[in-house]
C-alpha cells in the first residue's frame, strides 16, 4: 500500500463535532471591560477558540486492517465509494478470507490514492491504525446579537458556514445543511474571557 503523507492535527471527533471549549484568553482580551464586549471582539474570541482547539474541520474516521481501510458491506455506503473511485480518490476492493476480522465473511475496503492526500488527516498522538478524511471545513464565521446576561457575562449567536470537500459532497450528500447557528457564552475574568462554545455538525 502506498504511504500517503498527510498533516497532523489534534484528534477531532467524526462528522458530529462536539466542541465545548473553555479557554482563557489573555492579551487583547484581558484589557476588555465586561461592559464593553462588542460583536467584533466576540467574533475574535470565537475565532480564537476554533483555531486553538483545531475544530475547523468535520472528519470521517477509518480503521485500518492490514493494508486496507474497511467501509463495511452496506450497499448504499459502497455505492458512495464507487462514486469516489470513479473520481479517482479511492480504490475499492472486496475483501474476504484471511484479510478479514473474525466473524466476517466479506466486506468492502478502500485504499486512498494520491489524489485523496490533501484531504487525509493523521491525528497527532492518536492510534497509528486510524486515519481521517476531511469532509467539511468552516469557511465563514460571524457573531451577532451580543447580549449581557449578568454583570460580567454575555451571550451571542454564532453563524457558521461550511465548505464541503469532494469527500463531503459524496458521503454527506449535497443536501447537507452548510449554515449553522450556534450559541456562545462569555464570562469576563481578571485575566481575560472564558468562552463556552458548542458546535453540532
Amino acid at each position: 500500500m502506498r504511504v500517503i503523507h498527510c498533516p497532523k492535527i489534534s484528534l477531532i471527533k467524526i462528522v458530529y463535532i462536539a466542541l465545548c471549549s473553555v479557554l482563557i484568553f489573555s492579551g487583547f482580551a484581558a484589557g476588555i471591560s465586561a461592559a464593553d464586549l462588542t460583536e467584533e471582539e466576540a467574533k475574535k474570541l470565537i475565532q480564537g477558540v476554533v483555531k486553538h482547539e483545531d475544530k475547523i474541520e468535520s472528519l470521517e474516521r477509518y480503521q485500518q486492517h492490514g493494508n486496507f481501510y474497511y467501509i463495511g458491506s452496506d450497499e448504499k455506503t459502497v455505492e458512495k465509494y464507487r462514486k469516489l473511485e470513479e473520481a479517482g480518490y479511492v480504490k475499492l476492493k472486496l475483501i474476504s478470507g484471511k484479510d478479514l476480522e473474525k466473524g466476517l465473511d466479506s466486506a468492502y475496503a478502500v485504499e486512498f490514492t494520491e489524489k485523496a492526500a490533501p484531504f487525509l488527516v493523521k491525528p497527532e498522538g492518536g492510534s497509528e491504525d486510524r486515519i481521517y478524511i476531511n469532509l467539511a471545513k468552516i469557511d465563514n464565521l460571524d457573531v451577532t446579537g451580543v447580549k449581557r446576561t449578568a454583570q460580567k457575562e454575555y451571550k451571542a449567536e454564532v453563524m457558521l458556514g461550511y465548505k464541503v470537500t469532494p469527500f463531503g459532497e459524496v458521503l454527506l450528500g449535497r443536501g447537507v445543511k452548510l449554515d449553522r447557528k450556534e450559541d456562545a457564552s462569555f464570562e469576563a475574568q481578571d485575566d481575560g474571557w472564558r468562552v463556552k462554545f458548542k458546535i453540532n455538525f
